[in-house]
């Protein structure tokens, strides 16, 4: 840029539309007369009634607030506008706000709308991008529609009518009380739609601006960035005169109910600045308009000037803390680059000649605080004695309006130095101050004072303030303007300029300035970029689709438009006639870790935001950008769509309840709430406060910003499709203007559009439709893209990049010269011309021609230029089209073979183009290949140290559907009551027919929705019905002749799908017509390209189908039988070598051989009998090796085996590398091997064989796949006779690692002769058994479900069956599940097993309705025959079919009833497992012999859900020879989408266990009891955690010290304890807990982790919590306790141990003292805060009872909170040797649940990641094999601890890293419900102790020692303690939904001492990113053992 100064910026014209004050004047005088503007909210400003949603602070749903600065009577005159008056019909107030004001501005400044000056005018608008009034009515109802069909079918009333969205505020109003029936119909105009866009193009519009126009969002300090952007393009001279401007208008509703949950609003109604008393603000609304000239311009034509622009400075917070805190850092550096920016102008403006100040000061706090803070920090030392600016705030007597909030501002100091006085903040009570006193009461006015001149001013000095969400900040300074021969018109708002001078300067502006303009035309250098579009998730990815010119066009996906594609006549009403293909986006990956994003699911970021952070964070990666730079982000975007859905969802509150009234219903307020709660839901869940802050637009470039710690300005903005294209032209202001303060480091433009979504579909649609434009010539894409932009410097002098972007420039497509073609060759010097157009320019006349004159122009130069579309390729992405086409056009730079390449970039919409003129030198290209050629995107989401990378996923549930399924305890009431509903005359959601404006092209009149007139709108025939029009879109009668014959295929069975769904039964016949002959083995053809949309077909006739059926000859299918004779041979690989007690060999020898070669000579009897027990044959050996055993022959008393299966990869039995449930079951089978082992067959002597009676099986996670290792602990529990016959009872638990996925309860096996067995009678039903199942059948108001897929076949061959094997479910059933197969694919993980493992051959009725349960009834059947292989294996000497297989027929016949109803539509892919924690009983009664027979398997369906996934449950009984073989109760299945199944290796690899052939039995000696820990499977979960069941401590003898179980008595035994752990806690401390009944109570641990014995002393009366208590408890060590067994040496107590031994007794006398009885009904939770501890001695504790003195110091209330502090001193035989001090607290669940950590909120990463360290060793401790957990043969306690005791999935080393330089470690372990420490910690309350995220600290610091061989030089070494002083911090909890915990430790010392080797360090430990605990000087140390 020139060095010659730019000019200083004249404000020549002002208007506003504030509350209370429509003019500038009536602002003024408002002021004087410290005019309170602020009023209560009304129904009409609401749309709804405010008492409907007026709730307290918290309440979800519910704004707390109603009052704030609201515009009332506002009135617009359409008339005078360069656009038609009827335009403005139905505009939302917010446009006309700020077309009425920007009008009154330019009348202000003496300009008229046919002034020429204007067509070099321009406009930057700031404005939330926020929903609308306006724009809720264009997309509410149709979240609604689908809502009221729901409800119909869910009340089974058709005659339910939704009220109308708007007759929410009608019916509140008293000018519509009485006539409901006469309102006009609402107009609904389409420009409403794009909201951020029109604040500025609506305006630019009607007042004819031919120059810039754009909207930005930089939050509340929106208004001054406008202002800077607008001076900006005066400096440049690409424009001369500019309207700076900002609006507040969006939805009321959404804002006050978006800052209830900030809790921004004061909850006792005071708000005032700088008070100590307000505690928020109040939201307002508003519009203020300021026109700018530059100073000399504005002399020359003789303006009126206000005030001159003397500096502006912006700036970004970066890293600070939550994205909503203000942070002092970036504030003070915007005042630091405003200062700079005056000073270059004029070097007298300083920070010593400000005179006033008008601050932000929204009246939070916090904010006033910081922002006092700021100023002190900036002013205290350069004021060079002057006086202190005196400060204030317009929000005190206007609210804060948001986005317009400078305005005001900038006015009342515009006048106040016009004028000479300051009028006062008002509503100041109590002023706060800075923390030095610089600013506080003196400076802050409280009466109309004089203006403060300074001497030696020459002007007056005001400075305004203006701070944002996301760190936004601005300073602007303005100065005073003395005209030297003008009369003063400040107020008068008439000031009269002649437009012929004006004119006149305008054509001599070139010749008449002497200010040199500052050049912006500067290469900007393309440094990084990145990309995701449709399902190209990398720029990588998309560069190869389009070199190979392949369109990424794809079916909607199944969740995007929330189910509503399901309902074509509700589409059909809005226009939308069919489902297009597009370049949709399903889901994606996003790493919530990296980015520092909370992952909750509940409370999550819109993807919009989320994708938009993943694609600019890469290019910025790309380009290398340092942390800390100052960079600007730019983002280019349009308001999200789906934000909407909020309304949607909370409306329905208030809407339902009037409809119900309306129809003269009323339901009790628990029937009410229910069915509110279940249809809210269906159309969002309620917002919290990570979601909501999404919603704000500029938090996109603010989270980048905070990510990269950048500081330069962050802000979006919005053009339509110009909106890239206007980044790229703000980016060449900003680098232009950036040396006036410090140079910009790069510029980051990213660009998102999810354009997708129903809502876009809905509004695009739309506007094609209202002008007539009904062509699908375009195609709709969405994604994300990011460039980082960086010019050549000095400190940039080379600079690796892309290509470069020369320039940009705009014109309206009305100026192109007639002789386009003629004009445009001479510039178009491009090798490459990239069209990027809007629909609408597609369709238009106009832009057809100006893509034409492209093109004639392209083939006019010599080189004829390639012309490319983006849009082939992508598919129009709106508002990220322009990145698109700029990353579209770069690729194809590939195809020029050219030294130095120019392309052109043309984008034309909205009545104008623009051209970015791109070169790519040699260099460039070189790079630019090598960037597509690499997946940089995978790079960084596999190179991050910790990650939490989840899926996520676009659009949502399905809102028809959720209604629908969600269950309702008071359906059967609501029914009743709305049974009597009579039909209404007009729907309340059609009301009145509209009429369609002619003279708008873009508005539409309706009363409630936009259905009619978009599909009748310029339509001859304006009757088309309401009814959903089910048209053919082709006509075609038999496939298209271009197609292949596989694609015929797919052709003609789409066309049956919609023949079927146009007439049923002709359907139907049509569909298994084509079914038998075209579609057999449709699985083993290659896939075929999609040809036309499923689901747009849907919408064709069944005429064409009729047609081409007649030609297709129909053939029999081929007749496949099951042949099990003949079943291919397998032979199991022999499992590896293990240590073990019986390998694979001695099982097989067992299995097929002699006993004795086995057990020993001492069973060698046994061998000589015809039968006796034994394992199946290896054809279904499930079992490996046996690794445990404690068992004695002939001692028939409790005893165990352990035995593991190595699952082959290759097995038969595996379901898509998944074993079957059977296998799972069967593999348990070595109860049979233990009971031998016993001895049984002694006693058999082959007379009696084994067979299973009962048993109940519950599965608790997925079933693991080949290659997994399956590990199964078997007890035989205890033994019955029954007569002869021995009876067994055994249970077993299968592991896989350390977790276990199934359990066996109750098993009951038996032996007996075979006449016994002859003489079963099969199952019989008991009475209780047959009373519930009448009870069943005769409940009139049984649930139903309707399948989501409809098959009318209820017999099944086994030809049909036998395609499920490959999980072809299309060619099983036929009809819907063809046309779903070809539409979504197969889903091959849901299929059967091999043919030899298909257990269900025929099914013969299937009833969807039948059944006692009324939810289905099938018969399947399974022939069998004696030669079948399942006869000979199971078992040798007495075959008999094993129960596991009938089993796996149960299962199959249940998953073939969920495949024929649908289920599988809610996956995409899926995998059948068991349904978790549902136990399933097992009854067998009879078996089966070899024969020739039939099986059949009755199964009633008792329940059906769909959430959390699809599920069903079933009874079957097993039939053999009418008889009842086997029942099966409770039989569970779900789908789970294959990607959420468990793959077991990830979480947990198995380490072999001890060999332990001891096989006699242990005695217990007597010590105190210990608790059960039974899980209890029939009490509901608590966060995925199965509770334990309680059971009482046993009764012991009256003289134990055990034996009091007397309450609140003196001493409490174990009795006592285990009631306070999971039992009744008023059996511990006394009737006084009463008050917990029904609630849950404060818990001690339960299980492993109850770690008190007794209580034997206590100190303190109840209740008196002012007085310190104590109490002395002792816990009797175990000298074989698990923590001692766990652990690497078994005479070192764990430090985790200790611990919790130290304060257990702590919430024991908080308990006793009864601290939360104060608050009865509330249930509070016990919390360890922080805490100390002190070893004092070393001692083997090991079988010693530990005395602990607790002691209660003092208790601090506060609220619900409690603040408790405790001291504890251990002693063991009188000495003590361990004390310490401990804080702890009592909180709500909800204050739990919003823990911001440490750092309040802030997500932090680990050190080595923040500093990019790489790490010097990785270690996986899931690896059991490792040399972590394997110590040399000589060491052997030189290892980590085991099982329990390992809480670490991986470590990281950085050996010299670390704040200290003396090694960083870095950890993480995956969170999962079913983690054994979260059933113990506490019972119904799990969260994980953090005594043992100190254990996982000291696990980390052991494997940092051992990986670096710490212990080299002790002979044995071994882990010990320290006598140390550790102490903790704890600030947040995990709980079994967190996904990750994270910990690292920074050592600060490793040293020798006494013979030890001490290591120290400083600890955290982190959720999610979250840090929650802190852990000083926590040391360990290696010793000799």
């Amino acid at each position: 840029m020139s060095s010659q100064a730019t000019p200083k910026i004249a404000i020549v014209g002002l208007a506003n539309q504030y509350p209370d004050a429509d003019t500038p004047a009536k602002f003024w005088q408002n002021l004087l007369d410290k005019k309170d503007s602020r009023s209560q909210i009304s129904a009409s400003k609401l749309n709804a009634s405010p008492s409907d949603y007026l709730g307290v602070q918290g309440e979800s749903d519910r704004f707390y607030c109603d009052k704030g600065g609201y515009i009332q009577d506002f009135q617009f005159n359409p008339q005078g506008y360069r656009i038609e008056p009827d335009a403005f019909t139905g505009l939302d107030d917010s446009f006309l706000w700020a077309t009425d004001t920007a009008r009154n501005a330019l009348t202000d400044a003496g300009i008229d709308l046919s002034n020429n000056v204007l067509q070099r005018t321009g406009i930057v608008m700031g404005t939330l991008s926020f929903p609308t009034a306006k724009s809720n009515e264009l997309f509410v109802p149709l979240y609604h529609s689908a809502v009221e069909k729901a409800l119909q079918i869910k009340l089974q009333q058709p005659n339910f009518n939704l009220q109308s969205f708007n007759q929410a505020s009608q019916n509140n109003t008293a000018e519509n009380a009485n006539n409901n029936n006469n309102v006009a119909p609402k107009t609904v105009n389409l420009r409403n739609g794009a909201i951020a866009h029109n604040a500025s193009k609506i305006v630019a519009d009607a007042l004819g601006l031919g120059g810039t126009q754009l909207s930005l969002d930089a939050a509340c300090a929106s208004s001054v960035y406008a202002l800077k952007l607008a001076c900006d393009y005066l400096h440049t001279g690409k424009a001369d005169m500019m309207l700076a401007g900002a609006v507040s208008g969006a939805d009321p509703f959404f804002i006050n109910m978006g800052f209830s949950i900030f809790h921004a609003y004061p909850d006792h109604g005071i708000s005032a600045p700088f008070d100590s008393n307000s505690k928020g603000l109040f939201a307002g609304e508003g519009a203020g308009v300021l026109v700018l000239k530059r100073l000399e311009d504005a002399e020359r034509d003789g303006d009126h000037i206000y005030a001159l622009v003397s500096g502006i400075g912006l700036s970004n917070d970066g890293k600070g803390q939550f994205v909503l805190s203000p942070n002092s850092k970036g504030q003070v550096q915007a005042f630091e680059r405003a200062y700079r920016d005056a000073a270059a102008i004029d070097p007298n403006i300083t920070p010593a000649s400000i005179e006033v100040i008008e601050c932000h000061a929204t009246g939070t706090p916090l904010g006033d605080k910081v922002e006092l803070t700021s100023m002190e920090r900036f002013f205290e030392d350069k004021l060079q004695g002057s006086a202190t600016p005196l400060i204030g705030s317009a929000k005190s007597n206007l609210g804060h309006l948001l986005t317009a909030a400078g305005m005001p501002g900038i006015m009342k100091m515009i006048f106040a130095m016009r004028q000479g006085v300051l009028p006062p903040s008002i509503n100041i009570s109590a002023p706060i101050a800075s923390p030095n006193g610089l600013f506080g009461q003196a400076t802050l006015p409280n009466d109309v004072l004089p203006w403060p001149d300074k001497v030696g001013n020459k002007a007056r000095h005001a400075g305004v303030s203006v701070f944002g969400f996301g760190g936004c900040n601005a300073h602007l300074l303005i100065e005073s303007y003395q005209a030297k021969a003008v009369t003063d018109k400040t107020l008068n708002n008439h000031s009269q300029n002649n437009n012929s001078l004006s004119n006149n300067a305008l054509n001599n502006n070139a010749q008449t300035r002497n200010t040199t303009l500052v050049d912006a035309e500067t290469p900007m250098h393309i440094t990084g970029m990145a990309a995701h579009f449709g399902q190209c998730s990398s720029i990588d990815a998309l560069a190869k689709k389009i070199i190979a010119k392949q369109a990424i066009f794809s079916p909607l996906p199944t969740q995007r438009w929330k189910g509503l594609d399901k309902h074509p006549e509700l589409l059909a009403q809005y226009g939308i006639t069919q489902v297009p293909q597009g370049a949709y986006i399903d889901q994606f990956d996003f790493d919530f870790l990296r980015f520092k994003v909370p992952p909750n699911e509940d409370d999550r970021l819109i993807s919009q935001q989320l994708l938009l952070i993943k694609v600019a964070d890469e290019a910025i990666a790309d380009a290398k950008l340092t942390p800390g730079s100052k960079v600007a982000v730019l983002v280019a975007m349009e308001t999200e769509l789906e934000l909407h859905q909020f309304r949607g969802r909370v409306n329905l509150h208030s809407q339902i309840a009037q409809s119900l009234n309306a129809q003269g219903i009323q339901l009790s307020t628990a029937e009410y709430d229910s069915l509110e709660t279940i249809a809210m839901d269906s159309v969002l869940d309620a917002a919290k406060l990570n979601q909501y802050t999404s919603f704000i637009g500029n938090i996109m470039a603010s989270r980048i910003a905070s990510l990269w710690d950048f500081n330069g300005p962050a802000f979006t903005i919005s053009a339509g499709e110009q909106s890239v294209n206007r980044c790229i032209d703000v980016a060449q202001n900003l680098f232009a203007l950036g040396s006036l303060q410090e140079p910009l480091d790069a510029i980051i433009i990213a660009a998102v559009d999810l354009s997708g979504s129903i809502e876009n579909m809905l509004f695009n649609t739309a506007k094609l439709n209202a002008k007539g434009l009904r062509s699908t010539d375009w195609l709709v894409g969405e994604g994300a893209g990011a460039l980082v932009l960086q010019q050549t410097s000095a400190a940039h002098s080379q600079l690796d990049s892309y290509a470069s972007i020369d320039s940009v420039n705009f014109t309206p497509l009305s100026q192109l010269p007639t002789q386009l073609p003629t004009q445009l060759p001479t510039e178009l010097s491009a090798d490459i011309i990239e069209l990027n157009q809007s629909p609408e320019c597609i369709l238009t006349t106009q832009g057809q021609q100006f893509a034409q004159g492209l093109t004639d122009a392209a083939t006019a130069v010599s080189s004829a230029p390639l012309l490319s579309k983006a849009h082939d390729i992508l598919g129009h992405t709106f508002a990220a089209s322009g990145m698109a086409s700029l990353l579209h056009g770069l690729v194809q730079t590939g195809h020029i073979d050219k030294p130095s390449i120019n392309a052109s970039v043309f984008t034309s919409s909205d009545n104008q183009y623009s051209q970015v003129n791109l070169s790519v030198s040699a260099a460039q290209q070189h790079a630019l290949h090598a960037r597509l050629g690499n997946n940089l995107t995978q790079q960084l989401a596999t190179g991050s140290k910790l990650s939490l990378i989840k899926q996520v996923s676009l659009g949502g549930r399905d809102i028809y559907q959720h209604i629908i399924d969600s269950p309702l305890d008071t359906l059967d009431s609501i029914i009743n009551q709305c049974a009597d509903i009579a039909p209404s005359a007009v729907s309340s959601t059609e009301s009145k027919q509209p009429t369609i404006g002619d003279n708008s092209p873009l508005s539409v009149n309706n009363s409630e929705n936009i259905a009619e007139p978009l599909m009748s709108e310029n339509m001859p025939d304006k009757t088309i019905p309401k009814q959903p029009r089910v048209a053919s879109m082709t006509n075609h009668t038999i496939p298209p002749a271009h197609l292949t014959a596989f694609q015929q295929n797919q052709w003609l069975a789409q066309q049956a799908h919609l023949a079927y769904l146009a007439s049923r039964d002709a359907g139907l016949k049509v569909a298994d017509s084509l079914l038998r002959s075209q579609l057999v083995g449709l699985s083993h053809q290659p896939p075929a390209t999609q040809v036309a949309s499923p689901a747009a077909n849907t919408y064709a006739v069944n005429a064409a189908v009729q047609t081409a059926v007649k030609s297709e000859a129909i053939n029999p299918a081929r007749l496949i039988q099951p042949n099990h004779a003949c079943v291919p041979a397998y032979t199991a690989p022999i499992p590896a070598d293990k240590p073990c007690i019986w390998n694979y060999a001695d099982l097989v020898e067992y299995a097929e051989g002699d006993i004795a070669k086995v057990f020993g000579p001492d069973y060698a009897i046994i061998d000589s009998y015809s039968r006796r027990v034994r394992l199946p044959t290896t054809d279904y050996l499930l079992v490996s090796r046996v690794t445990k055993l404690d068992a004695t022959m002939n001692q028939y008393k409790p005893c165990s085996m352990t035995t593991e299966y190595d699952i082959p990869v290759d097995a038969p039995y595996l379901v898509d590398d998944q074993i079957p449930w059977a296998v799972a079951v069967e593999s348990g089978q070595c109860d049979l091997m233990l009971i031998s082992y016993l001895g049984i067959d002694f006693e058999n002597k082959g007379e009696r064989v084994y067979r299973l009676l009962d048993c109940t099986l519950t599965f608790l996670a997925d079933l693991p796949r080949g290659g997994d290792t399956l590990r199964y602990d078997i007890k035989i529990n205890n033994f019955a006779s029954n007569g002869d016959t021995l009876l067994f009872f055994f249970s077993y638990e299968c592991f896989v690692g350390d977790k276990m996925i199934l359990k066996m309860d109750g098993g009951c096996a038996g032996f007996f002769t075979d006449q016994e067995l002859a003489d079963g009678k099969g199952v019989i039903q008991t009475e209780d058994e047959i009373k519930h199942r009448q009870q069943v059948i005769n409940n009139p108001n049984k649930p139903t479900f309707t399948p989501l897929l409809h098959c009318s076949q209820t017999a099944f061959d086994y030809g049909q069956i036998h395609h499920l094997l490959t999980g072809d479910i299309g060619s099983c059933f036929g009809g819907d599940h063809v046309a779903h197969q070809l539409q979504t694919g197969i889903q091959k993980s849901l299929c059967f097993a091999s043919e030899k493992f298909l257990m269900i051959e025929r099914v013969s009725q299937l009833q969807t309705q039948g059944g006692a349960w009324g939810l289905g009834l099938l018969e399947g059947h399974k022939h069998i025959a004696p030669d079948h292989w399942y006869f000979p294996c199971h078992f040798q000497g007495d075959q008999v079919m094993a129960g596991s297989l009938m089993a796996e027929g149960c299962g199959q016949l249940l998953q073939f009833f969920m495949i024929h109803i649908g289920m599988h539509t809610l996956v995409e892919n899926g995998r059948f497992q068991p349904l978790e924690n549902a136990s399933q009983k097992v009854r067998c009664r009879g078996q089966v012999l070899p024969q020739t027979a039939e099986l059949t398997y009755r199964m009633e369906v008792t329940e059906i859900g769909i959430h959390p996934r699809p599920y069903a449950k079933a009874n079957i009984d097993i039939l053999l020879n009418g008889k009842v073989v086997v029942d099966f109760q409770n039989l569970g299945v779900m789908i789970k989408e294959d990607a959420e199944c468990t793959r077991y290796p990830l979480i947990s690899l198995d380490a072999s266990p001890a060999v332990d052939s001891n096989a006699s039995s242990k005695v217990i000696a007597n010590k105190a009891p210990l608790m059960a820990q039974i899980p209890d499977l029939n009490a509901p979960t608590n966060k995925g955690v199965i509770p334990l069941k309680h059971v009482e401590a046993p009764i012991v003898s009256a003289d134990s010290k055990y034996a009091n179980r007397v309450p609140d008595t003196v001493p409490f035994t174990p009795y006592h304890m285990f009631e306070f752990a999971t039992g009744d806690i008023e059996k511990c401390f006394g009737p006084d807990f009463s008050i917990y009944r029904g609630l849950i109570p404060p818990r001690t641990p339960c299980g492993d982790l109850q770690l008190t014995t007794r209580v034997v002393e206590i100190n303190g009366k109840r209740g008196e919590l002012k007085k310190p208590s104590s109490c002395i408890a002792e816990y009797e060590v175990p000298a074989d306790a698990w923590y001692f067994a766990k652990n690497s040496h078994q005479a070192v107590m764990p430090y985790s141990v200790l611990m919790e031994i130290s304060l257990q007794p702590n919430g024991f006398i908080s308990g006793y003292m009864g601290t939360t009885l104060g608050f009865p009904g509330q249930e509070l939770f016990f919390r360890n805060l922080d805490g100390g501890g002190k070893l004092l001695r070393h001692v083997d504790l090991r079988g010693k009872t530990i005395v602990n003195d607790s002691k209660l110091l003092s208790t601090v209330i506060a609220g619900s909170n409690i603040i408790q502090s405790f001291t504890f001193e251990l002693s063991v035989d009188n000495e003590p040797f361990y004390t310490g001090s401990a804080v702890f607290g009592y909180f709500k669940g909800d204050a739990l649940k919003n823990q911001l950590g440490i750092d309040n909120g802030k997500i932090t990463q680990p050190w080595h990641v923040d500093n990019n360290v790489a790490a010097d060793i990785s270690v996986n401790l899931l690896d059991k094999q490792s040399r972590v957990f394997n110590p040399p043969t000589s060491q052997p306690h030189y290892c980590l601890a085991g099982g329990q005791l390992n809480f670490i999935d991986k470590a990281e080393i950085v050996e010299a890293g670390g704040k200290y330089g003396k090694g960083y470690l870095a950890a993480s372990r995956t969170i999962d419900p079913s983690d054994w420490f979260f059933q113990f910690h506490f019972h119904q309350d799990p969260v994980m102790p953090g005594s043992l995220g100190v254990e996982a600290v000291i696990e980390l610091m052991q494997t940092y020692a051992i990986s670096t061989d710490l212990g080299k030089g002790f002979t044995n070494p071994k882990f010990g303690q320290i006598l140390s002083d550790i102490k903790w911090k704890y600030r947040g909890q995990i709980n079994p939904l967190n996904k990750q915990m994270s910990l690292d430790v920074h050592i600060s010392a490793v040293k020798d001492e006494d013979g030890k080797r001490i290591i120290i360090g400083d600890a955290n430990l982190s959720k999610d990113g979250l840090r929650i605990y802190e852990v000083k000087d926590i040391a360990i140390c290696i010793e000799e053992a």
